[in-house]
Protein backbone atom coordinates (compact mmCIF):
# COMPACT_ATOMS: atom_id res chain seq x y z
CA UNK A 1 0.00 0.00 0.00
CA UNK A 2 1.55 3.49 -0.80
CA UNK A 3 0.85 6.49 0.96
CA UNK A 4 0.75 10.04 -0.30
CA UNK A 5 0.88 14.02 1.10
CA UNK A 6 -1.47 16.17 -0.68
CA UNK A 7 -2.46 19.66 -0.52
CA UNK A 8 -6.35 21.35 -0.07
CA UNK A 9 -6.41 23.15 -3.20
CA UNK A 10 -10.28 24.21 -3.62
CA UNK A 11 -13.90 23.73 -1.85
CA UNK A 12 -17.20 23.84 -3.81
CA UNK A 13 -20.16 23.27 -2.31
CA UNK A 14 -22.87 20.94 -4.28
CA UNK A 15 -25.35 21.35 -2.27
CA UNK A 16 -26.27 22.38 1.83
CA UNK A 17 -24.52 18.95 2.56
CA UNK A 18 -22.52 17.80 -0.37
CA UNK A 19 -19.17 19.00 -1.55
CA UNK A 20 -16.25 19.07 -4.23
CA UNK A 21 -12.63 18.46 -3.16
CA UNK A 22 -9.56 19.43 -5.30
CA UNK A 23 -6.18 18.09 -3.81
CA UNK A 24 -2.47 18.62 -5.48
CA UNK A 25 -1.42 15.54 -6.88
CA UNK A 26 1.72 13.42 -5.55
CA UNK A 27 4.12 12.40 -8.74
CA UNK A 28 3.89 9.17 -10.05
CA UNK A 29 0.47 8.68 -8.36
CA UNK A 30 -1.62 6.95 -11.02
CA UNK A 31 -4.80 5.33 -10.94
CA UNK A 32 -7.81 4.24 -12.85
CA UNK A 33 -11.43 4.98 -13.88
CA UNK A 34 -13.71 4.17 -10.79
CA UNK A 35 -10.91 3.52 -8.35
CA UNK A 36 -10.69 5.18 -4.82
CA UNK A 37 -8.68 6.61 -2.50
CA UNK A 38 -8.62 5.94 1.35
CA UNK A 39 -8.06 10.04 3.27
CA UNK A 40 -6.37 9.44 6.70
CA UNK A 41 -6.95 11.89 9.65
CA UNK A 42 -5.45 10.49 12.72
CA UNK A 43 -6.55 6.96 13.34
CA UNK A 44 -9.92 7.29 11.08
CA UNK A 45 -9.96 6.26 7.35
CA UNK A 46 -12.35 7.12 4.66
CA UNK A 47 -12.58 5.67 1.11
CA UNK A 48 -13.66 8.29 -1.29
CA UNK A 49 -14.15 7.38 -4.90
CA UNK A 50 -12.26 9.90 -7.48
CA UNK A 51 -14.04 12.49 -9.86
CA UNK A 52 -11.13 13.05 -11.73
CA UNK A 53 -9.87 11.72 -14.77
CA UNK A 54 -6.63 9.42 -14.99
CA UNK A 55 -5.01 12.09 -17.17
CA UNK A 56 -5.93 15.63 -15.21
CA UNK A 57 -3.39 17.24 -13.13
CA UNK A 58 -5.51 17.69 -9.71
CA UNK A 59 -7.55 14.71 -8.39
CA UNK A 60 -11.04 15.54 -7.24
CA UNK A 61 -13.47 14.17 -4.89
CA UNK A 62 -17.06 13.81 -4.24
CA UNK A 63 -18.39 14.33 -0.11
CA UNK A 64 -21.04 14.00 1.46
CA UNK A 65 -20.98 15.83 5.12
CA UNK A 66 -21.77 13.36 7.74
CA UNK A 67 -22.73 15.06 10.73
CA UNK A 68 -21.71 12.83 13.39
CA UNK A 69 -18.65 11.42 11.16
CA UNK A 70 -14.69 11.64 12.15
CA UNK A 71 -13.96 12.73 8.74
CA UNK A 72 -16.10 14.61 6.39
CA UNK A 73 -17.00 17.34 8.53
CA UNK A 74 -13.08 18.26 9.03
CA UNK A 75 -12.80 17.80 5.51
CA UNK A 76 -16.10 20.56 5.08
CA UNK A 77 -13.96 23.11 7.21
CA UNK A 78 -10.44 22.48 6.22
CA UNK A 79 -8.20 25.73 5.76
CA UNK A 80 -7.56 25.89 2.14
CA UNK A 81 -3.48 24.86 1.42
CA UNK A 82 -3.89 22.20 4.13
CA UNK A 83 -1.66 18.82 4.17
CA UNK A 84 -3.76 15.59 3.85
CA UNK A 85 -2.82 12.06 3.70
CA UNK A 86 -3.70 9.24 1.63
CA UNK A 87 -3.18 6.00 0.47
CA UNK A 88 -4.42 4.03 -2.31
CA UNK A 89 -5.26 3.90 -5.27
CA UNK A 90 -7.72 0.86 -4.12
CA UNK A 91 -10.98 -0.79 -5.60
CA UNK A 92 -12.50 -3.12 -9.14
CA UNK A 93 -15.49 -0.91 -9.83
CA UNK A 94 -13.84 -0.52 -13.50
CA UNK A 95 -15.35 -0.44 -16.78
CA UNK A 96 -15.00 -3.19 -19.11
CA UNK A 97 -16.44 -2.44 -22.88
CA UNK A 98 -18.52 -5.28 -24.07
CA UNK A 99 -20.79 -5.58 -27.17
CA UNK A 100 -23.62 -5.56 -24.30
CA UNK A 101 -25.53 -2.23 -23.29
CA UNK A 102 -23.74 -0.34 -20.49
CA UNK A 103 -26.18 1.02 -18.07
CA UNK A 104 -24.93 2.92 -15.06
CA UNK A 105 -27.36 3.34 -11.55
CA UNK A 106 -26.21 5.61 -8.59
CA UNK A 107 -27.90 7.87 -6.34
CA UNK A 108 -25.94 10.47 -4.10
CA UNK A 109 -22.11 10.58 -4.00
CA UNK A 110 -22.37 6.92 -5.79
CA UNK A 111 -22.03 9.14 -9.37
CA UNK A 112 -18.38 10.07 -8.90
CA UNK A 113 -16.65 6.99 -10.13
CA UNK A 114 -19.09 7.39 -13.25
CA UNK A 115 -18.36 11.19 -13.39
CA UNK A 116 -14.52 9.41 -13.58
CA UNK A 117 -15.14 7.30 -16.41
CA UNK A 118 -17.30 9.85 -18.57
CA UNK A 119 -13.98 12.10 -18.33
CA UNK A 120 -11.87 9.13 -19.20
CA UNK A 121 -13.76 8.72 -22.63
CA UNK A 122 -16.47 6.18 -21.47
CA UNK A 123 -19.60 7.60 -23.08
CA UNK A 124 -21.64 5.24 -24.83
CA UNK A 125 -23.58 4.47 -21.99
CA UNK A 126 -27.15 4.70 -20.40
CA UNK A 127 -27.06 6.31 -16.67
CA UNK A 128 -29.68 6.35 -14.41
CA UNK A 129 -29.38 9.13 -11.66
CA UNK A 130 -30.70 8.73 -8.62
CA UNK A 131 -31.94 11.84 -6.27
CA UNK A 132 -34.31 13.24 -4.25
CA UNK A 133 -34.39 16.30 -7.06
CA UNK A 134 -32.69 18.10 -9.66
CA UNK A 135 -30.71 20.21 -7.22
CA UNK A 136 -29.21 16.87 -5.95
CA UNK A 137 -28.40 15.29 -9.06
CA UNK A 138 -25.04 16.50 -9.04
CA UNK A 139 -23.09 16.73 -12.07
CA UNK A 140 -26.16 15.94 -13.70
CA UNK A 141 -26.23 18.83 -16.73
CA UNK A 142 -22.64 18.23 -17.52
CA UNK A 143 -23.89 14.07 -18.22
CA UNK A 144 -26.29 15.08 -19.66
CA UNK A 145 -24.21 16.35 -22.97
CA UNK A 146 -21.38 13.81 -22.89
CA UNK A 147 -23.41 9.96 -22.59
CA UNK A 148 -25.36 8.76 -25.08
CA UNK A 149 -28.67 8.54 -22.67
CA UNK A 150 -29.00 10.35 -19.08
CA UNK A 151 -32.32 9.87 -17.14
CA UNK A 152 -32.10 11.81 -13.32
CA UNK A 153 -34.89 9.49 -11.93
CA UNK A 154 -36.16 12.08 -9.19
CA UNK A 155 -37.67 10.67 -6.08
CA UNK A 156 -39.09 14.00 -4.19
CA UNK A 157 -42.03 15.78 -5.38
CA UNK A 158 -40.03 18.45 -7.01
CA UNK A 159 -41.48 21.60 -8.64
CA UNK A 160 -42.00 22.44 -12.07
CA UNK A 161 -39.63 20.51 -14.85
CA UNK A 162 -36.24 20.12 -14.04
CA UNK A 163 -33.62 21.82 -16.70
CA UNK A 164 -32.23 17.82 -17.20
CA UNK A 165 -34.02 14.58 -19.11
CA UNK A 166 -35.95 13.03 -15.59
CA UNK A 167 -38.61 10.13 -14.81
CA UNK A 168 -40.21 11.13 -11.47
CA UNK A 169 -39.47 8.16 -9.83
CA UNK A 170 -37.05 5.98 -8.10
CA UNK A 171 -34.00 4.47 -10.14
CA UNK A 172 -35.34 0.77 -9.45
CA UNK A 173 -38.99 1.92 -10.59
CA UNK A 174 -37.48 2.42 -13.96
CA UNK A 175 -35.47 -0.79 -14.33
CA UNK A 176 -38.47 -2.66 -13.38
CA UNK A 177 -40.96 -0.83 -15.07
CA UNK A 178 -39.26 0.58 -18.29
CA UNK A 179 -36.06 -1.60 -18.71
CA UNK A 180 -36.44 -4.57 -21.22
CA UNK A 181 -35.64 -6.33 -24.18
CA UNK A 182 -31.60 -7.06 -23.56
CA UNK A 183 -28.98 -8.36 -21.69
CA UNK A 184 -26.75 -5.42 -20.36
CA UNK A 185 -23.73 -4.58 -18.14
CA UNK A 186 -24.72 -3.04 -14.76
CA UNK A 187 -22.75 -1.14 -12.96
CA UNK A 188 -24.05 0.37 -9.77
CA UNK A 189 -22.70 2.83 -7.34
CA UNK A 190 -24.68 4.28 -4.06
CA UNK A 191 -26.15 2.99 -0.69
CA UNK A 192 -26.71 -0.34 0.62
CA UNK A 193 -30.14 -0.48 0.16
CA UNK A 194 -30.58 0.80 -3.40
CA UNK A 195 -27.72 -1.71 -4.73
CA UNK A 196 -29.12 -4.71 -3.04
CA UNK A 197 -33.02 -3.52 -4.78
CA UNK A 198 -31.67 -2.76 -8.16
CA UNK A 199 -29.56 -6.52 -7.98
CA UNK A 200 -32.62 -8.28 -6.85
CA UNK A 201 -34.49 -7.04 -9.68
CA UNK A 202 -31.98 -7.67 -12.03
CA UNK A 203 -31.66 -11.18 -10.52
CA UNK A 204 -35.26 -11.35 -11.42
CA UNK A 205 -36.15 -9.48 -15.01
CA UNK A 206 -32.03 -9.72 -16.37
CA UNK A 207 -30.90 -12.87 -15.23
CA UNK A 208 -28.19 -12.78 -17.91
CA UNK A 209 -27.13 -9.66 -17.31
CA UNK A 210 -23.65 -8.84 -15.77
CA UNK A 211 -23.18 -6.94 -12.50
CA UNK A 212 -20.50 -4.92 -10.62
CA UNK A 213 -21.12 -2.91 -8.00
CA UNK A 214 -19.43 -0.47 -5.34
CA UNK A 215 -21.40 0.50 -2.14
CA UNK A 216 -20.86 3.85 -0.79
CA UNK A 217 -22.24 4.61 2.94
Amino acid sequence: MKHYTCRLLARRWLDAETFELTLSRPAHFGFAPGQRIDLHLGDSVRAYSLVSAPFEPQLTLCIARVAQGRVSPHLAEATLDSTLHFSGPFGYFLFRPSARPAIFVATGTGIAPFVCMVRAGFQKVTLLHGAADATRAHYGQWLAQRVAHYLACLSGPGVGEPPLPAYHGRVTDYIERHLCGQNYDFYICGRPDMVRDVVGIIDHRFPEARVRMEIFG
